[in-house]
Formats: structure tokens, sequence, C-alpha cells
């Protein structure tokens, strides 16, 4: 059997999402077409995770990293555990604010044995290492 068939015997398997067999909406306007892009751009309520009614950028990475069906919106059992990773430090296991810095403030950033490395300090990869007897 060649290698196309293959190919094309193991695409049969693969379920389209119910969006893309809907018609699509046409937009007959600039500024309808505008409009609805804004609107798709917004992201669900229930991404406002310390419910203040507005979703930074900190809220928004951490939902869509816990959003496992991907639809756009955190169910309660995604929102729970979300909840939980954030009262157990999940934010840690990131480097934030590498944007902000400078370039005279830029300092090598690594991640070695799942530990963060920042300006040749390696002691936090020390832990990793098991006791020398």
């Amino acid at each position: 059997m060649s290698l196309l068939r293959k190919l094309v015997r193991s695409f049969r398997n693969i379920d389209v999402p119910e969006t893309w067999k809907e018609s699509p909406k046409i937009c007959y306007t600039r500024k309808q077409l505008k409009e609805k892009r804004r609107k798709n751009d917004m992201p669900d309520a229930s991404y406002d995770l310390d419910n203040d009614g507005a979703i930074n950028a900190f809220e928004y990475f951490v939902s869509r990293r816990f959003d496992k069906n991907k639809d756009g919106r955190l169910d309660s059992s995604e929102r729970r555990s979300a909840l939980g990773a954030l009262k157990n430090n999940y934010e840690d296991s990131f480097v934030w604010g590498l944007d902000k810095s400078s370039e005279l403030e830029r300092q090598r950033t690594l991640q070695v044995r799942g530990k963060i490395v920042q300006a040749e300090d390696f002691s936090p990869v020390t832990d990793t290492y098991p006791l020398y007897p």
C-alpha cells in the first residue's frame, strides 16, 4: 500500500468541528466585519478569575491553559482547577515581565532540570540533584 493511500485513510477518521459545518456569516460592510472581529476577540466572562469585571493578560493566559475543551469559556470544573492551581502558586512555574525589561537589564534566562535560572544563579538547580552520600 502506498504512503499516499495510508495518509488518505488516516484522515477519514478525523472528526470535523461542528462550527466548520455551518455556513459562514457574511459581513457586507467593513463596519460589520470589524464589529464581528472585535466580538470574537473578546474573551468570555468566565475567564475573569478574580471577579473584578476585567480580564487582564495574566488571567487570560491562565484561563487559556485550563480551557481543556478549547471552547473559549471555562466551565465549573475547569474554573475550579484553575483557581486551585493559582492557590498552589501555579504562576511561579513561569517567568513574567521579560517584555518589560530594558536592554541594559536583560539577563540570560534558562530552564535547567525544570528550574528557572536567571542571571547565572544556578542555586535552584542544586535541589534537583540527589544528595551525595
